[in-house]
């Protein structure tokens, strides 16, 4: 089959996603996504990866691992958040295709057949990932998104990343491409535009459970995480404001003595006086900021700390 890369003992399929306050839906998951796998292939194995949940849902998955036997459940010391589990997850798959799922529910895990089928399908394709048609988030996180992806794609080049999921499903030699990239800081959908190949879309109805595991200051930090990632353009737009911002205070101060020469009642006022010095306070402060904030991604690059911390894995072989 096109695609193909696979050592020996390596199944044919993986299916990869990441738990977190998913006790009341990974019985269900993992039954759908068991059968769904065992269609299309006998050869398979399902990762769930516990990232540090607060509910019982790693002794949930242990008693109903007799029952599947083809499931793994990777326990994560803590919580580290979802992109770093799904990253864990991935780098435990050892399928020729590997498909990355949420485990809410929110994408039925059945959609492994038709990302499969539209892969194996394409010769030249190594990524099939799904788009959401329709974005129900409220109307605030809508707006914010859209204004992130504005940002993103003025600032790094990189285009047609809106409405992006995890959802999707990949080649090997595909997932060891971007497992060999570097950044600390998980940005999914840029990363994977970075390590390149041949990709297509699938469109899926996502439905909406009402509530995000993402708080607004989350979602702040993460997109601020993604453009500092990507791009370098705020560090040109600092050096080209500033200049321009000594221009014009320079042109200012120049004027400002002719006047006086030419006017010798002229008086300045105070109000002006403060007004620019409050100015390039801010300008100053502003660019200290974020050269501060390039500084600091790399300081947490440096440390080469591990993205994860695994406290165990479980097979059902070691569950009575």
């Amino acid at each position: 089959m096109q695609n193909e890369v696979r050592s020996a003992g390596s199944p044919h399929l993986s299916i990869v996603t990441s738990l977190y306050k998913s006790e009341a839906t990974v019985a269900e998951f993992i039954r759908r996504a068991d059968q769904a796998a065992a269609e299309l292939t006998n050869d398979y194995e399902i990762i769930l990866v516990n990232d540090g949940s607060p509910d019982r849902v790693r002794e949930t998955v242990i008693d109903l691992l007799p029952q599947f036997p083809k499931t793994r459940l990777i326990d994560l010391s803590r919580n580290f958040g979802q992109l770093a589990a799904i990253h864990a997850g991935l780098s435990q798959a050892r399928g020729a295709y590997v498909f990355a799922i949420d485990s809410d529910l929110e994408e039925p895990p059945e959609l492994v057949s038709a990302f499969y089928r539209k892969l194996t399908a394409s010769p030249g394709i190594d990524v099939v990932y799904g788009l959401q048609r329709e974005r129900q988030d409220p109307w605030l996180r809508a707006l914010t998104s859209q204004i992130f992806y504005r940002l993103f794609e003025r600032m790094t080049g990189i285009q047609d990343l809106r409405n992006m999921l995890i959802l999707r499903i990949m080649t090997r030699r595909f997932l060891d491409a971007y497992l060999s990239l570097g950044d600390y800081h998980l940005f999914v959908a840029g990363l994977s535009h970075h390590a390149g190949f041949d990709k297509e879309t699938i469109v899926v109805d996502k439905s909406y459970k009402g509530s995000s595991g993402y708080s607004f200051n989350r979602r702040l930090v993460m997109a601020g995480d993604a453009i500092l990632s990507f791009s370098t353009r705020p560090l040109y737009w600092l050096f080209f404001g500033s200049l321009l911002a000594a221009v014009l205070l320079t042109l200012m101060a120049v004027a400002l003595t002719v006047v006086r020469f030419t006017h010798p009642d002229y008086q300045a006022g105070w109000a002006s006086l403060i007004i620019s010095v409050w100015l390039v306070g801010a300008i100053l402060t502003n660019c200290v900021a974020i050269i501060g904030l390039y500084v600091a991604k790399v300081f947490e690059q440096v440390k080469m700390r591990p993205r994860f911390v695994v406290r165990q894995i479980y097979h059902s072989g070691d569950v009575a």
